[in-house]
């Protein structure tokens, strides 16, 4: 298969911002594609998991610079200069200036060379993998050879493309849940099985997998996507409540209450001697934390995959220690030194596989109770918990917790059908915060679409920062405030760098903007921030659930102002449309 069919479906994405259109370019792209190739196309215009471990390519824009001009025999200081005229070398109108470059000079050689035949999906596909795999001394050079080769066999077209690969910016508006989508219709014909496809994404989280099993096997063989060990599952989420009262009655009179530890959330899987270490979202944290995997080997099984939350702990005095010193552990140097100045403990709520048996499935009271017999006090402990069926125990565990220095609680069903939901967020398990007896009840997390350049002390910095909520309905991003309160100096200095990677010069097609909303800088959805307001009104100017409680209106945050940026979570792990209009609902029912 030619790349140029794939880079095809890549011009047809990016000159739309219409979600059916893109779906409708993607079902093209998947029936002419061969199914050996599927996977591949998939991780293409994706990028493959990040949990796989593959590590990055690593070509710099001062690398990718110096082997075009290599290459092409352009000087450097004319291909910067051309830079220097636009912000990102990535960004569209650059990609075709560099593919121009490449043309130029083919035109003026293509009487002495032999016209090259086209690249192959396969052939660019296992130079990229051939370049992550360079390291050590010389890696650079061959990082370079490689791609010059790849860029002189290639047409304007596909050396704009190869370059936004190289440096994972492609910026045509896909994410997991339109590919989804456009799976389904390609191989079954129809959209309703895409929720087939989704519940097997969420057991076995590789798309390319996925993709290449239902165009081998059939939707029927998507129905049966198993555990794999190693492989995370998406972890099931919690929605929220206002009061014990409203969660009690949806949970059907009775529930159990968890402790909710402020730490970081993960996932252990053990397969014999090997430990992996998952985040939420789906990063490896094993070598981050060498003391937790210890603990995890420590429990006498083969195969399990395990819940819980990590925490900063006091192990010599037993007792809870600043979320902020947990992030000293998050790092790729001095590990052991971290380990022992910053001490950590695991707090597990929940079993999900166990020697070969999948739990998924099972009811929370019978996967609590396996759990609770592999758990020994190791620096692993089960949550604590407590079933009630009544306001006031429930409200004293609650208190117990605060005063334990917790968040709050978790209230979970103990129904028949509290099966582990993975990937999903429902009211199975219910969160209830200290803030929630305040007016908005919770914070929010929101996504960085935007930003206004600050004035006076702020001069140079981001002053203000446009967040997003997101729409799982539509897969868009949808805009809610304006968040101008809350940073620090150190903060915005952070954004500078951390949001610099993510800048476009035209709004990301998965981005909803109305034409009120101007920012100075456009970002691709990718970072996710902690806010918290006042409470959400009615509002013209923004997008979020726009028409839900008045015409002509959505949800806004009233005096938003920054906590703390979520590196734990994905884009699409942001506050859902839904979740926000429920957050609406509660505060006016106080």
């Amino acid at each position: 298969m030619k790349y140029l069919d794939l880079v095809s479906t890549y011009e047809k994405l990016e000159n739309t911002t219409k979600r059916l259109e893109m779906i409708d370019h993607l079902v093209d792209l998947i029936k002419i594609t061969p199914t050996e190739l599927i996977d591949i196309i998939i991780y293409l215009t994706l990028g493959e998991p990040s949990w796989i471990g593959k590590p990055e390519i690593g070509m710099a824009e001062k690398l990718a610079i110096k082997t075009i001009s290599t290459s092409f025999g352009v000087p450097v200081k004319k291909i910067e200069r051309q830079i220097k005229k636009i912000s990102g070398l990535s960004s569209e109108k650059k990609a075709i200036d560099l593919g121009s470059y490449v043309g130029t000079l083919k035109g003026k050689k293509q009487m002495t060379l032999i016209k090259p035949k086209p690249l192959t999906i396969s052939q660019v596909y296992s130079t990229f993998e051939n370049m992550r795999t360079y390291s050590g001394a010389g890696s650079q050079e061959r990082k370079m050879k490689s791609l010059a080769s790849l860029l002189s066999n290639a047409s304007p077209k596909e050396a704009k493309w190869i370059i936004r690969t190289i440096e994972g910016k492609l910026r045509v508006g896909i994410a997991e849940m339109t590919m989804i989508e456009a799976l389904a219709i390609a191989f079954t014909d129809e959209k309703a099985n895409k929720e087939i496809i989704e519940n097997a994404y969420n057991v076995r989280c590789d798309l390319g997998y996925i993709a290449k099993e239902l165009a081998e096997k059939g939707i029927l063989a998507i129905k049966n996507i198993k555990i794999q060990i190693g492989t995370p599952i998406r972890m099931m989420l919690a929605q929220r409540l206002a009061t014990p009262e409203e969660i009690l009655e949806k949970l059907g009179g009775k529930c159990a209450l968890e402790y909710k530890y402020d730490g970081i959330r993960i996932q252990a899987h053990k397969d014999g001697e090997k430990i992996v270490l998952y985040s939420r979202n789906l990063e490896k944290l094993t070598e981050q934390f060498p003391d937790v995997r210890e603990y995890i080997q420590d429990i006498d099984v083969n195969q399990l995959i395990i819940e819980g939350e990590c925490v900063a702990y006091d192990i010599a005095n037993n007792k809870f220690k600043p979320f902020q010193e947990l992030m000293h552990r998050r790092r790729k140097y001095d590990v052991d030194k971290a380990k022992e100045q910053y001490q950590v403990k695991l707090f597990v709520f929940d079993l999900l596989f166990l020697n070969g048996k999948s739990f998924l499935n099972e009811s929370y009271l019978e996967r609590r109770k396996n759990l609770e017999k592999l758990i020994k006090n190791n620096g692993i402990s089960t949550a604590k918990s407590l079933i009630v069926d009544s306001p006031s125990p429930f409200h004293e565990f609650f208190d117990k917790s605060i005063k334990d220095g917790c968040e709050g609680v978790i209230a979970k069903s103990i129904q028949k059908d509290s099966i582990y939901k993975a990937g999903a967020r429902g009211f199975l398990w219910i969160k209830f915060k200290h803030s929630y007896q305040e007016n908005l009840g919770d914070s929010i997390d929101l996504v960085v679409v935007g930003g206004n350049m600050g004035r006076g002390k702020w001069a140079g910095l981001y002053g203000a920062l446009f967040g997003a909520i997101y729409d799982k309905d539509t897969d868009l991003f949808k805009t809610t405030c304006k968040i101008a309160s809350g940073f620090t100096e150190e903060v915005l200095k952070t954004f500078m760098e951390l949001l610099d990677p993510f800048k476009i010069q035209e709004k990301d097609p998965r981005v909803e903007l109305p034409s009120e909303i101007k920012p100075d800088v456009l970002f691709s959805p990718n970072i996710v921030i902690e806010i918290k307001g006042d409470e959400i009104t009615l509002s013209p100017t923004y997008s979020a659930a726009f028409g839900e409680f008045r015409e002509n209106s959505g949800l806004s945050i009233r005096f938003p102002r920054f906590l703390q940026i979520r590196y734990d979570k994905n884009p699409e792990d942001a506050t859902t449309t839904n979740e926000l209009i429920q957050m609406y609902q509660n505060q006016n029912k106080k």
